[in-house]
């Protein structure tokens, strides 16, 4: 499903999820906290720039204990560990903090066309160069979740 944006249209699964995280912008969480209701804090904002900042650096979505163990060092001694994370996302943490944050979202149990096809719009034009390793990168991290994905696997890194 197309979104507009800044007088651009994002790609959008069927559950209202990126397609790209690279078209993520502040407006589009805004919009995102306000359909869940969630009036965005200075923790929320933390969270989702923590989040936004993993997804960059390791072209893959922060797991929900990466999350919590930053917020247990942004709270310090106050922290409450999950109960924090749960506490600022009530509805969970990929329904709403990685859909705010713009991740990319893979459901398990999913036929394997529909979690491709969307991917497809992510793929190197033919010819395309890299002028670094991030898009492959990338792609591998893609690839090694699809994998777990398809087979259902216990998923092994590292």
């Amino acid at each position: 499903m197309p979104l507009a944006t800044r007088g651009k249209s994002v790609a959008t699964d069927d559950e209202g999820y990126l397609i790209d995280p690279a078209d993520w912008n502040e407006e589009l969480a805004k919009e995102w906290a306000r359909e869940e209701h969630i009036v965005l804090s200075a923790e929320h904002w933390a969270v989702i720039k923590f989040m936004r900042e993993y997804y960059e650096q390791r072209q893959i979505t922060p797991d929900a204990r990466h999350v919590i163990k930053f917020l247990a060092g942004y709270k310090g001694e106050s922290s409450e560990g999950r109960n924090d994370l749960f506490r600022l996302f009530p509805y969970g943490y990929v329904k709403q903090a990685c859909r705010i944050a713009g991740m990319l979202h893979i459901t398990i149990g999913k036929e394997p066309e529909q979690i491709i096809s969307p991917l497809a719009a992510l793929a190197p034009v033919p010819g395309q160069e890299f002028d670094d390793m991030t898009g492959i990168r990338g792609d591998l991290a893609l690839l090694v979740i699809l994998a777990h994905e398809l087979d259902n696997r216990p998923m092994l890194i590292g």
